[in-house]
């Protein structure tokens, strides 16, 4: 789609600057997309995306529970995120200016358990505890190695209040067979 977008704009003799777009790109080096020896070469089905997405849901809420949920989120983060192998996009739900975006290992384990004086805003979103979480797909995509999924997460407090939450995930599989993320969205449905 944005082949196709740029080839519009050339063909319409416009430049990205002339419609209004522009980007502000770091100057800090981005880790390098996944080779294709850390990638694999088998497909990506909906069952393994459905598991990914269940492994998520569950590791979430063993955080919560757990009695060391530090060590418990290191698990989930290496098991579950691509920091080690294709680096991470990662959205949190609740962040707010120059830390709104976590795409470095540390500042989602803060996210998730707090703790970190490099986030001081950071509670531990997983601490909450969450009694329970599903998500609910509304759109899949697979493509090779790659799959995307977006919808809906819905979490239990143990008081019983039910939030749901829009995601927007991108999972990439790795030579040894597993889904890791790559992107991961979260932000609370707008209220007009």
């Amino acid at each position: 789609m944005l082949r196709s977008f740029l080839s519009l704009t050339a063909v319409l003799g416009l430049s990205i600057a002339s419609i209004g777009c522009e980007s502000k790109v770091s100057s800090k080096p981005a880790k390098p997309a996944a080779s294709a020896e850390l990638r694999s070469a088998a497909v990506v089905t909906t069952a393994e995306l459905e598991k990914a997405t269940s492994a998520w849901c569950a590791g979430l809420v063993a955080i919560g529970a757990a009695s060391d949920p530090a060590r418990e989120a290191d698990r989930v983060l290496n098991e579950l995120y691509g920091y080690e192998s294709t680096g991470v996009l990662f959205k949190p739900t609740l962040t707010t200016g120059e830390q709104t975006f976590r795409n470095t290992r540390a500042g989602a384990k803060a996210y998730f358990v707090g703790g970190d004086t490099n986030f001081t805003s950071d509670k531990g979103f997983a601490l909450k505890p969450w009694k329970t979480a599903r998500y609910e797909a509304k759109k899949n995509v697979l493509q090779g190695d790659v799959a995307m999924t977006q919808g809906n997460l819905f979490l239990t407090a143990a008081d019983g209040t039910e939030v749901m939450v829009d995601k927007t995930w991108v999972f990439v599989k790795g030579k040894d067979g597993k889904l890791r993320l790559a992107v991961h969205h979260s932000s609370l449905p707008y209220k007009p």
